[in-house]
């Protein structure tokens, strides 16, 4: 759904929401505003980096993601992790990925993540208050020293029912990825 749809629904959703706090049409109204917004991305910081930490930097290598849920994590669910931080990274011209395969230069930082927990939701029990979680311990290194810069915990988080499956929470974990690096990348506002 194209940003300008999204904007057109909840602005039709919300007063539905105000005015009702009670009864069914609000949960019809919140159930709906959760559908069209998907997935959300939280960031709990572990080891901040220092700020403009990441400024020097002209490349990121990320690189494959682990697991600790052994063969309770569906299928696929790597390489899609790795997709989605792959893109989100270099949106909006942030970073070069430098590609997995080739040597790291100086200039580079690694984004290392491992899946720490993952529980989907399970269809319709999503409107009965369920809910999807990925969580991924990202590590931010040095490619020169093999320092950490930073660690913290990503998270993909959804009440959704079309929007709970892995694709959307791993969509919702490298959204954090990347506002996590901006936010070290860039000259805080204010």
């Amino acid at each position: 759904m194209n940003v300008c749809k999204q904007l057109l629904l909840s602005a039709l959703l919300l007063p539905l929401l105000a005015l009702s706090n009670t009864g069914c049409v609000a949960t019809v109204a919140k159930v709906g505003l959760r559908e069209f917004q998907g997935a959300k991305a939280y960031v709990t910081e572990i080891q901040a980096p220092p700020q403009l930490a990441l400024a020097k930097y002209n490349r990121v290598k990320i690189e494959r993601f682990s697991s600790l849920m052994g063969n309770k994590l569906p299928a696929g669910t790597i390489g899609l992790l790795y997709r989605a931080c792959t893109g989100e990274v270099t949106k909006k011209d942030m970073l070069v990925t430098a590609d997995s395969t080739e040597p790291t230069s100086p200039d580079t930082f690694i984004v290392r993540g491992k899946v720490l927990h993952y529980k989907p939701a399970g269809g319709l029990s999503s409107v009965l208050g369920k809910y999807a979680i990925m969580v991924c311990r990202i590590e931010l290194i040095d490619s020169a020293t093999g320092k950490i810069i930073g660690i913290a915990n990503c998270s993909g988080f959804s009440k959704a029912i079309t929007h709970s499956d892995k694709k959307d929470l791993a969509r919702a974990v490298a959204k954090a990825v990347r506002k996590w690096i901006e936010q070290y990348r860039n000259e805080p506002e204010g």
